[in-house]
């Protein structure tokens, strides 16, 4: 026999109740475990489980427990009990699935499924808890459409959980997911069709001690009393939350100001180190094709500061004979294989007139692949630049002063080379008077020693440095003036120098040197006519440099070169260039000069270091 049931209204209010409140505490829990992280992120996804699945569970037992049928009905503790355990174990499940934000719609489909089916488990679980003297049967249309209608409220469920952000959102989804449970539930109830065995005696359970309205009440306060808890500590977190973050965000605002103060104070100081130093500072953005030009650079450049500037009209206010050097130390910054450095300095067109010399640095900055090539792309240069109009007129004067020195000095040493030369013009006239052969030889030695002094300053009137002697020449010189003293001697003179230069203090005792040594080499290694060859030679060895006059004459075993006013003359300017003297007087005569590197150095070009006068 087909039982005929009904529903006790206000049993079935308090479920609707319940489902209500359990829809908002679990869409507040949702909400706090995603805005947590770490093990609170999990503790408050835990405490969302139960609470959904134990609301769920306690309005569909309230729901159970409004359901009046004529026949007495009892529950399976442990049934009832497992279908408390189902709603909690797969919604959290499911709230595991969807806890990341930025859900995609896979993952929230495979949620929906999972917690509404388990829903659906949970309903019908319970269902099989109801014991009677009878059977339920189900409609099977119904018990599909009350799976559906679980799948879509869990669905909408979790997507809710990850969207609501206000208290308002939060009860309006509340009253949504409420609707859609109690719907859920009272499908499935509609999908039951109770039969009572007629006929039979013995009834085998017993009903339940506490009255259904009762327990419901006692069902609906454990779950109120639970769900408030939860509802409250989330409260509480999120106060404490809120409170920190307002904390944090004091302090951060704290430490921005402070951040905003320091960095204005850095930029006053910059500000005033620059003007103090009275650079113009630029700056060129490529990706805009803007300039930004300082107030300065307006003035260095005698413009309107504020004035519309570009790269072209940059040029423009350059020299039209400084642009050429100008844009190719542009195109070398901006070039992607170089290091960006800038510098340059120009002359500057102001709008009166005037010229003004200006020096630029700056760096260009790039952004790598950033062409179609793959190669870095220049994107911004940046720099300072600075007047030093005053720097080059006090350059032009020095060296406008350096140019009259340099002239004075020249006709100094010309008109020392023509004293000497004169002084021995009068030498000479003066041995042509002199009988004695001693006296003569004398004045001719004179002579010589005035005249090797004299090419000196010869060559000093003509060099491009007045500080620099190239001694290859020099000694070059020097030989084919002694050998034009001895014409008609088979005597060969060669002056195998270095490239090596040096200073008017070593270059003249080296020439009074030479020339003694030649001299004395001329008169006596070669006695009778013979031929032979006098070498003059200046070479670096380690750290020093060695000179040396030596022939391939008879020698002087005896030692009768090096006596009187000429040895004490070597000996002299020998001391003077601090050089150790070694002779040797075996195979020839040879005398070596050791002299410190320091008081050489290289020319800016290099001479051919032999040469042989006959």
């Amino acid at each position: 026999m087909h039982v005929s049931s009904h529903h006790q209204p206000l049993l079935v209010a308090l479920s609707v109740a319940v489902a209500v409140f359990t829809a908002y505490v679990a869409l507040d829990l949702a909400g706090r475990q995603r805005a947590t992280a770490g093990a609170a992120r999990w503790a408050w996804l835990g405490a969302a489980a139960v609470a959904m699945g134990g609301g769920i569970w306690s309005m569909h037992f309230i729901a159970m427990l409004a359901l009046v049928t004529p026949v007495p009905v009892a529950y399976d503790l442990t049934i009832t009990l497992v279908s408390l355990a189902l709603p909690i174990v797969v919604t959290g499940g499911a709230l595991a699935l969807t806890a990341r934000d930025g859900l995609a719609w896979g993952r929230l489909a495979l949620g929906g499924l999972v917690m509404g089916g388990g829903i659906v488990l949970m309903h019908y679980v319970g269902m099989a808890a109801i014991t009677m003297d009878g059977v339920v049967t189900y409609d099977p249309g119904l018990v599909a459409l009350s799976a559906l209608i679980a799948v879509a409220a869990a669905t909408a469920a979790l997507r809710l959980a990850g969207a609501i952000r206000t208290r308002a959102q939060r009860a309006i989804g509340a009253v949504t997911m409420g609707a859609a449970v109690i719907g859920m539930h009272f499908v499935g109830m509609a999908a039951a069709t109770f039969t009572f065995h007629e006929g039979k005696a013995q009834r085998w359970f017993e009903a339940s001690p506490v009255e259904a309205p009762v327990l419901a009440l006692q069902v609906a306060g454990v779950t109120g009393i639970v769900l408030a808890l939860a509802l409250t500590s989330s409260a509480l977190a999120r106060r404490s939350a809120e409170r920190k973050a307002r904390e944090v965000e004091a302090t951060l605002a704290e430490e921005r100001q402070s951040s905003e103060t320091l960095l204005r104070q850095s930029e006053e100081r910059l500000r005033l180190a620059v003007q103090a130093t009275g650079l113009g500072t630029w700056d060129w953005d490529m990706a805009r094709d803007a300039i930004l030009w300082s107030e300065r650079t307006y003035a260095l450049f005698g413009l309107a500061p504020g004035s519309a500037v570009d790269y072209t009209r940059f040029l423009q206010a350059v020299h039209p004979d400084d642009r050429a050097v100008v844009e190719a130390a542009v195109r070398t910054a901006l070039a992607p294989e170089g290091d960006g450095r800038l510098e340059a300095e120009f002359r500057a067109l102001q709008p009166d007139g005037a010229v003004r010399w200006l020096s630029t640095q700056g760096q260009t900055h790039f952004e790598s692949g950033a062409s179609a090539t793959g190669e870095r792309r220049p994107v911004r240069l940046l720099g300072t630049i600075l007047d030093i109009t005053a720097r080059r007129l006090a350059e032009e004067r020095l060296r406008a002063s350096l140019q009259e020195k340099e002239m004075l000095l020249r006709e100094v040493h010309h008109r020392v080379k023509n004293n000497m030369q004169a002084i021995t013009a009068i030498l000479q006239l003066e041995a042509a008077q002199v009988a004695d052969e001693k006296a003569r030889e004398g004045f001719a030695a004179v002579g010589q020693r005035i005249q090797a002094m004299a090419r000196l300053h010869e060559q000093l009137y003509s060099a491009q440095d007045l500080r620099r002697i190239d001694l290859g020449s020099y000694f070059a010189e020097l030989g084919q003036g002694l050998a034009a003293l001895h014409v008609g001697q088979p005597v060969c003179i060669e002056a195998a120098v270095e490239p090596l230069v040096c200073d008017l203090d070593t270059a003249m005792p080296l020439g009074l040197i030479a020339n003694e040594l030649v001299t004395n080499s001329l008169k006596h290694a070669f006695p009778d006519g013979r031929s032979g060859t006098v070498r003059i030679r200046l070479f670096r060895e380690g750290d020093d440099v060695v000179f040396e006059v030596s022939d391939d004459g008879v020698g002087s075993e005896t030692g009768e070169r090096a006596k009187g006013l000429g040895k004490r003359l070597i000996e002299a300017l020998a001391q003077q260039v601090q050089a150790q003297l070694d002779i040797n007087r075996a195979g020839g005569y040879r005398s070596l000069f050791r002299m410190p590197g320091t008081r050489f150095t290289a020319p800016d070009a290099a001479v051919a270091p032999t040469e042989t006068v006959g």
